[in-house]
């Protein structure tokens, strides 16, 4: 709200000489104390000199108080115009989200040298299958499964196949499959665990009835997301 202090310093200058005024007419018309009769004629004079004295003093000091008053009602003008038009700034945030990248799952496959057979009823070395895997070749790495084409020669019982970790001396978690067909057959392990570093790999073959376990071919699926 806007105040006019102009309209409120007039008014209080106002009053302030109405106030003025009547004590200077009282001053001005009260009635003399009556002389004794040790005073002069003289002295009767000094009331009304007095009085006239205190009235020019009075207005002079009314002169005064206006241009004071003037002087401080233009500052508060000022102080309220520059108060009023100090501008209103507002503060925006804006957030952006950015959607991550999609990724995208890719499928690869590492052929396995070599094939052979065996007899053995214990797990056996298939000769020249021997690979290197090393993991941390295959970034984004999600699955891999081994894959092999496999026989049973008589169909007679049962052949077992699975993947061996030659440097660390452990069958690969995961890699083992097996057939009781006299036909070759496509067979896939479940998800297969390698250990990190880069590892020597062969594949291993045994017979449950001593009949003749064949690994014709073999891979390894590997899956990507990147």
């Amino acid at each position: 709200m806007d105040i006019n202090w102009r309209k409120i310093g007039l008014g209080v200058l106002a009053v302030d000489v109405a106030l003025v005024n009547l004590g200077v007419g009282y001053a001005l018309f009260k009635p003399a104390a009556k002389p004794t009769s040790n005073q002069s004629a003289t002295t009767n004079q000094i009331p009304s000199e007095t009085a006239a004295s205190d009235s020019s003093s009075i207005n002079q000091g009314l002169v005064d108080n206006l241009a004071l008053l003037e002087k401080r009602i233009g500052l508060l003008e000022n102080k309220q115009t520059a108060t009023a038009a100090s501008p209103v700034v507002e503060k925006t945030t804006t957030i952006v989200k950015t959607q991550p990248a999609a990724k995208t799952k890719s499928t690869q496959y590492v052929t396995i040298p070599g094939s052979g057979s065996t007899s053995q009823m214990n797990w056996t070395n298939i000769a020249g299958t021997e690979f290197y895997l090393d993991t941390t070749d295959y970034p984004g790495l999600l699955e891999v499964y081994f894959e092999a084409g496999v026989s049973l020669f008589n169909g007679n019982g049962r052949a077992y196949f699975r993947l061996f970790d030659a440097t660390n001396g452990i069958g690969v978690q995961g890699s083992n499959i097996e057939t009781t067909s006299q036909a070759n057959s496509v067979v896939t392990s479940g998800k297969v665990s390698f250990w990190r570093g880069k590892n020597l790999i062969k594949v291993q073959a045994k017979s449950l009835t001593s009949d003749t376990a064949v690994f014709t071919w073999g891979r390894l699926k590997i899956v990507t997301e990147n």
